[in-house]
């Protein structure tokens, strides 16, 4: 995939995904791309402090439209499928970035490749926490 071709897909809601090379055989992981777009809050539903929520996320999601999100589960957690209902097996890491060259050198640092990209619904990977 080329970068405007991952761009047009991450902007129409289209989530990304790597599985995760592991250093050893204890661990397995994922990768996750999206990105964010500025959020109308609904004045009829949501409270003064909602609003203000709402409008802090718009300005990131203006900023730092794309999100890359590195979840790491043992491998024992991932083989009983404890991770799916116990969210404490898996270790998280959240980056935020304002293009997609900025996720490309993020990614990079684990051997990944943007263009690699897969579906997310290709990969089994869990719901970020």
């Amino acid at each position: 995939m080329n970068s405007n071709y991952i761009k047009s897909l991450l902007d129409r809601g289209e989530e990304l995904a790597f599985d995760l090379p592991a250093e050893d055989n204890a661990t397995f992981g994922w990768v996750i791309i999206t990105a964010r777009k500025p959020v109308e809050p609904d004045s009829a539903v949501v409270t003064p402090a909602q609003t203000a929520q709402f409008e802090r996320e718009s300005r990131l999601a203006v900023s730092l439209p794309y999100k890359v999100v590195v979840m790491q589960v043992s491998r024992n957690a991932y083989q009983n499928k404890a991770y799916l209902t116990h969210r404490q097996h898996i270790e998280q890491e959240s980056q935020r970035f304002a293009s997609l060259t900025g996720v490309a050198e993020f990614i990079a640092e684990y051997d990944l490749k943007l263009e690699d990209a897969k579906p997310r619904a290709s990969i089994a990977a869990p719901d970020p926490v």
